[in-house]
């Protein structure tokens, strides 16, 4: 509360305001009178400094001024947010995902992010949401041809439908995996042999033939032969001069070992490969069955190197053990999902 005013100036005992004491015309009289040498204003106005102004009996608060007798007006910039409520500031964009905290200044909410024309608040995808629109915080809404990875949903990854054994490389586009031909009556990725299968047999992964049920694999011939077939190097029974190897998946061969190769002294041995089995067992000649959690590396053409198997992947990382991902440097674990083998950047 003003108690006392400076020399030339009196207090306004409504207003509570200090204002030019001198009420004479030679300051001027804009929007009065000037009768005998004095400024004359109309009711409900008085004069400051030679200009006639409103009187509001009660304070207009806070971001507004009294604009008439009795009424109080927002400063440019501000508008009330109800008839009688207080003075708010204005952003012309409406300041969509954040918050107006003064005229034409937006405040964006945790996620979002100004947009260029500073209008509005814009959400954040990390690694920008290539190939599709980001429509919520770390949510990607990918374009036609392309769609969030499994259990993700901050990026977008071209979509072949499906592309099993092989590799989508852009929309639409599946690239078989080495092994694998394209199928061009059901255009998938089917196993490839290159010697064949024989009679009653089919090709069911690369370079190695399975034979039809009700069908064996007879080692002396490399064919498929009737399971009551009495000669040769494999039967299913315990009969006297046949084994059946422990461990050994029936009916299964590799054509690469098809034409004579197998040697008398050789015939049926599951110990007899000519390189080691690497995270593999011998099951018979040159034929390697891979441990739990392996699969058959692709690029071993010898096919006696099983590689771990992790079923999602290791981006940014590399697949040392059966779904286990060591990530390279300047990644790690992302923690946020349990038993997760994702790699995602490492924030400092």
């Amino acid at each position: 509360m003003v108690l006392d005013c400076c020399d030339g100036y009196q207090r306004n005992a409504i207003t509570n305001q200090c204002e030019y004491a001198s009420t004479d015309c030679r300051a001027g009289c804009f929007g009065g009178r000037c009768v005998s040498g004095q400024c004359t204003c109309d009711p409900g106005w008085h004069p400051v400094e030679g200009v006639c102004k409103p009187i509001c009996r009660r304070p207009c608060g806070e971001n507004a001024y009294c604009f008439s007798p009795e009424v109080c007006e927002c400063k440019l910039g501000w508008e009330r947010d109800s008839p009688q409520g207080v003075c708010r500031p204005v952003c012309p964009g409406g300041c969509v995902n954040g918050d107006c905290i003064a005229p034409h200044v937006c405040q964006c909410r945790p996620g979002y992010t100004l947009n260029g024309t500073r209008e509005r608040c814009d959400a954040v995808c990390e690694g920008g949401c290539h190939n599709g629109v980001c429509i919520a915080p770390g949510v990607c809404n990918c374009h036609p041809g392309f769609k969030n990875p499994p259990g993700e949903r901050k990026s977008c990854v071209p979509d072949c439908g499906p592309c099993e054994n092989g590799r989508c490389v852009s929309s639409g586009l599946c690239e078989c995996k080495p092994g694998y031909r394209k199928d061009p009556a059901s255009e998938t990725c089917i196993a490839e042999c290159r010697n064949g299968c024989p009679v009653n047999g089919h090709c069911v992964a690369p370079n190695r033939c399975e034979c039809y049920n009700g069908y064996r694999l007879d080692y002396g011939s490399n064919q498929c032969v009737s399971l009551n077939y009495q000669t040769g190097g494999y039967r299913l029974d315990n009969q006297p001069n046949s084994y059946q190897p422990d461990n050994y998946q029936p009916n299964t061969y590799h054509p690469e070992n098809q034409g004579g190769i197998y040697r008398p002294n050789q015939q049926g041995n599951p110990q007899d490969c000519d390189h080691p089995c690497v995270n593999g067992v011998c099951m018979g000649y040159n034929i390697c069955s891979c441990r739990n959690g392996y699969i058959p590396d692709p690029e071993d053409l010898s096919r006696t190197k099983c590689i771990p198997l992790c079923p999602g992947g290791c981006p940014n990382g590399v697949c040392s053990g059966p779904n286990f991902c060591i990530c390279k440097p300047g990644f790690v674990k992302d923690r946020g999902v349990k038993g997760s083998q994702r790699c995602i950047p490492q924030y400092n």
